[in-house]
């Protein structure tokens, strides 16, 4: 399995999200339509469930990564499951507007690397059948794909860790960090001037 991965993907930025960037992860989930939802969710469920959600969620991953445009994050991708657990699993939402571009799949090999150097040997992401998009990113990292009533399972196998591949997790986090720090006082200063005039 290639993992490869960059800090740049589709004209926007990938890089891991903290606990304090809980409202930024509650926008961007707030702004999926009803379809984004459902498919991200794997049926029907209320703005309010969403918002309940991603109140919590960058406190129960194991890691979140997210991609942002301009600054503003508008896809993400989850990792849940212990630390050198046999299994974790993986969860994406990307906003309207913004799918098919190839971001899903720059998450996944994000993921896929997080994964690997947890010591996950098994990466599952579950989906509704028509999920093409999702099947399609499965597909391109040689899951393994089991058909359910409804469900579509595909199972990532990451490879074992090396020294490699935790310089590499160790340099994406390292210019992540630098890019929230940046964001973070840029949108400090900008809210300063906004009030200023």
């Amino acid at each position: 399995m290639d993992d490869r991965t960059t800090h740049h993907a589709a004209g926007g930025v990938i890089r891991r999200l903290w606990v304090t960037e809980t409202p930024a992860f509650r926008k961007h989930m707030s702004r999926l339509d009803g379809e984004s939802r459902r498919l991200r969710f794997a049926g029907a469920v209320s703005p309010q469930y969403v918002e309940t959600y991603a109140n919590d969620a960058l406190k129960r991953a194991t890691a979140v990564y997210g991609w942002f445009d301009d600054g503003t994050l508008r896809a993400a991708a989850e990792l849940h499951g212990p630390m050198f657990s046999r299994t974790g699993e993986a969860a994406f939402s990307v906003e309207p507007g913004y799918q098919g571009r190839g971001i899903g799949s720059a998450l996944m090999e994000r993921i896929v690397l997080s994964a690997r150097n947890r010591g996950m040997r098994h990466l599952v992401v579950s989906y509704l059948s028509e999920n093409s998009p999702m099947q399609k990113i499965a597909r391109q990292h040689d899951a393994d794909i089991e058909f359910h009533t409804g469900e579509t399972v595909g199972t990532v196998h990451p490879n074992f860790p090396t020294g490699l591949s935790l310089l590499r997790e160790a340099i994406v986090e390292s210019h992540g960090f630098t890019s929230a720090v940046v964001d973070a006082h840029v949108s400090t200063f900008s809210r300063y001037f906004a009030l200023a005039k």
